[in-house]
């Protein structure tokens, strides 16, 4: 018998399929795929409102009585992929399952249809990850407290009970570092760190903190060197704090720093990083649970009814 080649496209790929007398050879790409058509069990055609594609499964007994498949995806009315579904149906008309739903397909096959499971849970990992991410700020946002401190009670070591502070310090205007210049400039507002020391600070001491003016508008570096108090949060929850390339910039302006400084925001509030936290998760969680429903109601629902495929040789 003379074998034949059936060829269709997929995305980016040709498949071509080779049907002979005792079997079906598929190559997809580099991929490469074959199942004795004696063995063959079942043949499923899975197509769907919305989607651009079509999919081909078989299932067939290994030489060890295993159930196996051999998926094949064709982009959506590609002559070939039907005429190899018509060709496989002409040797083996008894495998046609095509009449069932996907969940009853995928039951008969020895598998359950996970679509509407596997990704919602992936995307489930994924707000879980956003979530950890988001810790410290849930951690300032449910620290309702507030006090009073200085620079050098701070760096002695001192536990004020809470992050929300008042510190009293002075501030090094001419040693800050400014963010590159990009959407804050356009906002005109500010984004610097700048070295923030007790008030009987001398040159040559070390610098245990630093004040972070971020998103900030109208504010006066040069001003803020005549105050002595400083409101905000103090960004020590984990991994918060100074980052490398801050801390490289301050000391290249010769701002000698503890091993450790300490950062505090200027005008943050703890209410504000309890919102943006809950509004992000509740944002993605909304996404993750109308994924979820979508997808299982797709699954639930009748598939779309289509002609048959012409039978005639």
């Amino acid at each position: 018998m003379t074998p034949l080649t059936f060829r269709f496209r997929h995305t980016v790929f040709t498949v071509q399929a080779q049907l002979d007398a005792d079997r079906l050879v598929t190559k997809t790409g580099v991929r490469m795929a074959a199942a004795p058509l004696a063995r063959l069990q079942h043949l499923y055609v899975r197509r769907e409102v919305g989607r651009d594609d079509a999919e081909l499964v078989l299932t067939y007994l290994s030489d060890k009585g295993r159930l196996r498949r051999l998926r094949l995806f064709a982009d959506r009315d590609e002559p070939g992929f039907d005429a190899l579904v018509e060709a496989l149906l002409a040797r083996r008309p008894d495998i046609d399952i095509r009449g069932l739903t996907v969940s009853e397909a995928y039951r008969r096959m020895g598998s359950v249809e996970l679509d509407w499971v596997v990704i919602p849970a992936v995307m489930s990992v994924g707000l879980l990850i956003v979530a950890a991410l988001m810790l410290p700020l849930v951690i300032h946002g449910v620290d309702g407290g507030a006090a009073e401190t200085t620079v050098a009670a701070l760096a002695a070591g001192e536990d004020p009970g809470t992050r929300n502070l008042v510190v009293e310090g002075r501030v090094l205007a001419d040693r800050g570092v400014q963010a590159q210049r990009g959407a804050d400039a356009k906002l005109d507002a500010t984004t610097m760190w700048l070295p923030l020391v007790p008030t009987d600070w001398r040159e040559g001491d070390p610098v245990p903190m630093v004040l972070e003016l971020r998103g900030l508008r109208d504010v006066d570096p040069v001003a803020l060197g005549q105050e002595t108090r400083f409101e905000g949060v103090l960004r020590d929850v984990l991994w918060e704090g100074l980052d490398d390339a801050q801390r490289a910039k301050l000391v290249e302006r010769g701002v000698a720093l503890t091993p450790r400084p300490r950062l505090l925001q200027l005008g943050a509030r703890a209410r504000d990083d309890l919102l943006l936290a809950l509004g992000m998760l509740g944002f993605l969680g909304l996404i993750v649970a109308g994924t979820f429903v979508w997808l299982r109601g797709r699954r639930r629902a009748p598939p779309p009814v289509r002609p048959p495929l012409n039978r005639g040789r």
